[in-house]
């Protein structure tokens, strides 16, 4: 009922953002493995990475996807400097069918790099990586370092070529304006230096903005999304996922 309620009170200033981006993921999410998660601690410490995965799991394949990716996630695991790794069910959201999505925090870039070559050639991958379509995936290390809650949202944005200066400018702009409102009480800024399925993909930056509750997100909206300084944003990059946990 609570879900249903914030569902029914966001759509309606969602759609104006929405119209914004390519859209490729709007998700409610549940946790369904690993430790109790705690956004207060996640990747917080200077040099750990967070890898966010969103993926859409082929038709008829849900039982292989779990299967194989228990296996892949011990296999994981297994390497040095891999921490946690959590998994969560979506509950509701915009073209949600099928989807699932993916956390694992690492202790540092050198070794997410490390273990890159090898558990790629693992059968293991191949199999889980069969099961399922990339909707994003994005390894990403914190700029800020400033604590976490449970309230949180999470935008991978990729910046057009030739926008980057702008997409920075454009963005302080604006981050500016959103934290002169009443209950917007952090924001984080990430940028990738490891992306699938483009390795190379390092123009992509990964957003979080803390609020205080689903109404706050709703009045913010409200106001921002046809402000200035949101088209000026928004015109620089190309949104490739874009969730609420």
């Amino acid at each position: 009922e609570v879900l249903e309620r914030v569902q029914q009170e966001l759509s309606s200033a969602f759609a104006p953002f929405a119209e914004q981006m390519d859209l490729k993921a709007y998700v409610f999410l549940r946790q369904t493995e690993g430790p109790a998660l705690d956004l207060a601690t996640l990747a917080l410490q200077p040099g750990q990475v967070l890898e966010v995965g969103v993926r859409r799991v082929h038709e008829g394949r849900d039982k292989d996807f779990h299967a194989y990716r228990k296996a892949f996630v011990d296999k994981l695991g297994s390497y040095p400097g891999v921490l946690e790794s959590y998994e969560f069910e979506v509950v509701a959201g915009m073209d949600a069918e099928r989807l699932a999505v993916g956390m694992t925090v690492y202790e540092n870039q050198e070794a997410l790099q490390k273990l890159i070559p090898d558990i790629l050639q693992q059968e293991v991958t191949k199999q889980y990586f069969e099961t399922f379509e990339v909707i994003a995936s994005q390894f990403a290390f914190s700029t800020t370092n400033i604590q976490a809650t449970m309230v949180q949202e999470i935008a991978i944005r990729k910046v057009k070529a030739g926008q980057e200066e702008a997409f920075k400018a454009a963005r302080s702009a604006l981050i500016k304006k959103l934290k002169a409102q009443d209950g917007v009480e952090k924001d984080w800024e990430f940028q990738s230096f490891f992306t699938m399925p483009e390795p190379d993909d390092s123009d992509v930056y990964v957003g979080m903005t803390r609020y205080r509750s689903p109404e706050v997100v709703k009045n913010i909206s409200e106001k921002l999304m046809q402000s200035p300084e949101a088209a000026n944003f928004f015109a620089t990059f190309d949104m490739k996922a874009f969730v609420l946990v």
